[in-house]
């Protein structure tokens, strides 16, 4: 059985329950370059469930009925709170990436073509946000920090973001 394809109010349910989770992370996480990444995150998650908002018609915030894709979400992160406020560092990554991979596929599938015009669209515009943000936890989680650390972005628009900034400003510039 497949799970039905997210509407436009169930994408925004899981982006704020996203927002929660990352702040947990950045709350338990002892490593300040993923803080910032798990910050960062929440604030493009915070900027997408915006835009996805002011496309929605009809109540905000539906209430998740069995079968629904937002029950499933929220049934498949039941216990990622007490993963990311008790768990070892490897089990709150692998916890997130698995989060975050379950929203990546949603936004691909809300592109179908048996999807609304509104949501095939916000969902096409926001998708390779989506995907950047999930690359990085999963590099994260994959043990390929350093070179995610050391590696510039090139993204633009919300997802530029992303870019990991040193914490001097003035660092890397000659004097």
């Amino acid at each position: 059985m497949r799970t039905p394809t997210a509407t436009l109010p169930e994408l925004v349910e899981a982006l704020n329950d996203g927002m929660g989770y990352l702040y947990l992370a950045a709350e338990r996480s002892h490593h300040p370059a993923r803080v910032q990444l798990f910050h960062r995150i929440r604030r493009l998650k915070a900027d997408i469930a915006a835009d996805l908002a002011s496309g929605c018609v009809g109540p905000m915030h539906p209430v998740p009925e069995d079968g629904s894709w937002l029950a499933a979400w929220r049934d498949a992160c039941r216990g990622l709170p007490a993963t990311l406020a008790h768990g070892p560092d490897r089990a709150m990554l692998t916890a997130l990436d698995a989060q975050e991979l379950r929203l990546l596929r949603a936004f691909r599938d809300a592109i179908g073509k048996d999807q609304p015009p509104a949501l095939r669209e916000l969902a096409a515009t926001h998708l390779p946000e989506v995907e950047e943000a999930r690359d990085q936890l999963h590099e994260l989680k994959s043990g390929t920090e350093n070179a995610f650390l050391a590696r510039k972005r090139h993204a633009g628009g919300v997802a530029g973001r992303l870019l990991l900034r040193p914490a001097d400003p003035g660092a890397g510039r000659g004097a």
